[in-house]
Formats: structure tokens, C-alpha cells, sequence
């Protein structure tokens, strides 16, 4: 029976505990780049109608990337075309 006990109140220990892995922060993944192959991925400080901002991780990358309307955030360029610079 104390068995049973200690083995019940292990579990209920570890199911109340919090999953480091639930916290972006503590992840190294690197979400892809948003912007699309041909265009470069920039800073914009400006108001420009919306860009990319991201949740950090633990190394200072974007672990994840959303769509926000208030600057400062990741803008993509506008893809040239050979010929018509």
C-alpha cells in the first residue's frame, strides 16, 4: 500500500510540474524565415502597414514568427527583376 502511495504521489508531482519544453524561451529551434525565397528579410522602424515580429528562444533567434501592425518589426524587400533596376 505505501507503494502504491509513493508511486501516486510521484505521479501527481510530475503531472503538476511544468514541461520545460512548453516555454518557447527554452527551446533552440529557429522558426524559417517569413519572407519568401527571393526577398531579404529586413528591420523596419517605420509604420508601414505591418510586418513579422517573433518570440524569442533561448539563443536570441525567432522561435516563432506573427503578423503585427506596431513597429518595430521584420519587414521583406521587394524582389528585383533582372533587367529592370
Amino acid at each position: 500500500m505505501q507503494l502504491l502511495t509513493a508511486i501516486l504521489a510521484f505521479a501527481a508531482v510530475a503531472a503538476a510540474a511544468p514541461s520545460a519544453l512548453a516555454n518557447p524561451e527554452n527551446l533552440s529551434y529557429e522558426a524559417p524565415d517569413p519572407c519568401a525565397p527571393d526577398r531579404v528579410k529586413y528591420w523596419n522602424t517605420e509604420n508601414t502597414g505591418g510586418g513579422w515580429a517573433c518570440t524569442k528562444n533561448a539563443s536570441g533567434g525567432c522561435f516563432s514568427y506573427y503578423w503585427t501592425t506596431v513597429p518595430p518589426y521584420w519587414s521583406c524587400d521587394t524582389p528585383q527583376i533582372p533587367g529592370l533596376a
